[in-house]
């Protein structure tokens, strides 16, 4: 789990992604609204679902540890 967290595919691609999306011309704006910011960059205004996906990739590489199992 924790290879996958740290994978440029999850890490690197979902930032490009979410970027191209907001910046793009394929989405209303409404929708480039859902989208946001990035995490660092959001301050005061709605952050939207970059900035969700980040914090919770964060919060998992956080509390890796308590997800092993006890049984091996």
């Amino acid at each position: 789990m924790l290879e996958i967290l740290h994978s440029p595919a999850l890490q690197e691609k979902l930032s490009d992604s979410c970027s191209i999306l907001r910046y793009s011309n394929l989405l209303s704006e409404s929708g480039k609204e859902e989208i946001g910011f990035d995490w660092g960059s959001c301050a005061w205004r709605h952050c939207g679902a970059t900035a969700d996906a980040q914090e919770a990739i964060a919060e998992l590489e956080r509390d890796f540890g308590m997800l092993v199992s006890y049984f091996k």
